[in-house]
């Protein structure tokens, strides 16, 4: 295989890399976004980088499922607990 090909190869993988990253951000930004409409307040600083932490321990699928199913009187009560899950 010509070095050109092998090139255009690992570009191709690293553009798919890039892309899969910055939707998996829009992601997590939304549901972020979801757990403020939900508490009906901004996330303050340590509650965002908290959820950050989650996302990356539990999967933002999870954190969906909590904004989702939790009212915002759980969803407040949830968040404030650092080892729930």
């Amino acid at each position: 295989m010509a070095a050109v090909e092998k090139f255009d190869i690992w570009l191709e993988r690293e553009r798919a890399e890039a892309r899969e990253q910055g939707l998996e951000k829009g992601r997590l930004e939304l549901v972020l976004r979801l757990f403020e409409r939900k508490l009906a307040r901004p996330l303050t600083s340590e509650e965002r980088a908290d959820l950050i932490e989650r996302a990356n321990r539990l999967g933002a699928d999870r954190l969906s499922d909590v904004v989702l199913d939790l009212d915002a009187t759980a969803l407040a009560t949830w968040l404030a607990n650092p080892t729930a899950r």
